[in-house]
């Protein structure tokens, strides 16, 4: 690949919409000649975030605003586009303004910049003559619908996957019709030591043997059904059923992923089920080492469509697993509590899988459970408590959940549950004294000067035989 001249804007077009794009890195950031907006997903990259925190900070701060998500067409152009005023103001945030600052404050004159290295702006995408793309190889009589801007909004966190498009594996010969899951799938078997070129590609897919064929088809129109229809409950949206004799462990896109993490993610209880009744087995781990339950908790589609119950019921049996970095379910649940809007869905969450654990595991199983410690020492309930999640912390200590494990800091969940209920003490104290009416704290109760107080945990246990807290 020939090297970029980084700090000069260039012009381009892909998916027949002008852009004027500059390269920072190995990086590409566009900017649309027709409205000026820049993507934001490029800004981010260019910040040197990882796909995570590119995600997260999308969806807490970027996709509160106005924006346009892209998911459809061309690879590097997909992404989360917004202002102009609003990418400048994220490229200072993140302190790559300077590095940006070509494409920010560049000013359209009477000349167009000259064209991007390597592309043609002229001339319009060619569809592959020895592939279709997904929309087009549905079942006869099935409405095909065309990607859009917006078609990936309704699925909230699960839009990692397209932020996560990575610009060199980008080919210029990308039909403009082509899907998000026909990118992915192709990403799983890319050398990622190598940029892809159209010809490479053809190539590869001519090595695939007939089994690989059938596999990578109803893997992209599974994802297509997942991410580019209208609504799952379309009436005329219906899954792909899986060949005969094929995988169904294999993964679907480049994470490792397999079809029942996806359908267990989008909280999508009929193609769970088939899976399941197909032979998908429910211990099957991504890369990352993510059951489909955990996956699941990951997102709040089973909270908002109440499927959680049966879902658990079906994947109970791996609660007790732990990824990469020691978590169990109840870890990943926990730390969704940083965000306070998670609450609701974090509680429901625990509550629903602890019922059905008592289905299948003894009491003292489920103690265990709930006492492994992840690579930091945590356990679930020190991670609840740390983020001051309550209800969650309630629902734990139910269960018998022990909160006198330290982590590696020495930290325990009973000091982070007296810390907590002293924050919210000196809250109530401070509500207190803005009243013109002041209670005596000698008559105020008998704990107003005691260092703990009951409000979360009840008595402080004293010994060995004492009660564990308990939340009131």
């Amino acid at each position: 690949m020939p090297p970029r001249e980084e700090g000069k804007v260039f012009s381009a077009t892909y998916s027949n919409v002008p852009v004027y794009e500059c390269f920072v890195d190995v990086n590409s950031v566009m900017r649309r000649r027709s409205d000026d907006w820049i993507n934001a997903t490029h800004i981010l990259k260019v910040a040197d975030f990882d796909k995570p925190t590119r995600t997260r900070i999308l969806e807490r701060e970027v996709q509160k605003g106005v924006h346009e998500k892209i998911q459809g067409g061309f690879g590097r152009f997909q992404g989360t586009w917004i202002p102009l005023s609003d990418g400048r103001a994220l490229a200072e945030k993140h302190g790559v303004f300077d590095k940006l600052v070509a494409i920010l404050d560049y000013v359209p004159g009477d000349r167009s910049p000259p064209p991007a290295p390597k592309h043609t702006v002229s001339a319009p995408s060619k569809p592959r003559a020895n592939r279709q793309p997904v929309a087009n190889r549905r079942v006869q009589g099935k409405p095909a619908r065309a990607p859009t801007a917006s078609q990936g909004d309704r699925y909230g966190a699960l839009n990692t996957v397209a932020e996560e498009y990575d610009p060199r594996f980008a080919h210029e010969d990308t039909p403009d019709n082509a899907t998000l899951a026909s990118d992915l799938y192709a990403d799983e078997y890319a050398d990622a030591s190598q940029y892809t070129n159209p010809r490479k590609r053809r190539r590869f897919e001519d090595m695939l043997s007939p089994q690989d064929e059938q596999h990578q088809l109803w893997a992209e129109e599974l994802l297509d059904y997942f991410m580019l229809l209208e609504s799952p409950s379309d009436p005329h949206a219906q899954p792909p059923m899986p060949p005969p004799g094929i995988n169904l462990d294999r993964p679907i896109d480049d994470k490792g992923h397999t079809a029942l993490h996806w359908a267990a993610a989008m909280g999508d209880l009929n193609v769970v089920k088939t899976l399941i009744e197909r032979g998908a087995s429910i211990d099957c781990l991504s890369k990352g080492g993510e059951t489909p339950l955990m996956r699941a908790v990951n997102f709040t589609n089973s909270y908002d469509k109440q499927s959680m119950e049966r879902l658990a019921g079906w994947l109970i049996r791996t609660v007790a697993y732990t990824e990469w970095f020691g978590s169990t379910v109840f870890h990943i649940i926990a730390a969704s509590t940083s965000s306070k809007s998670k609450y609701a869905c974090a509680r429901y969450y625990i509550d629903t899988i602890l019922n059905r654990m008592s289905e299948v595991f003894s009491p003292l199983e489920i103690e265990r459970i709930l006492n492994i410690q992840d690579r930091s020492g945590d356990t679930a309930i020190t991670i609840a408590a740390r983020n001051g999640a309550r209800k969650c912390v309630r629902s734990l200590i139910g269960r018998n959940a022990a909160v006198d494990i330290p982590n590696n800091e020495g930290e325990t969940a009973d000091e982070l549950i007296v810390q907590l209920n002293h924050r919210r003490r000196d809250g109530r104290h401070r509500q207190l004294s803005s009243s013109p009416f002041q209670l005596d704290p000698s008559i105020a109760g008998g704990n107003a000067s005691h260092p703990q107080l009951h409000t979360l945990a009840g008595p402080h246990p004293s010994g060995p035989s004492s009660q564990r807290q308990r939340p009131s």
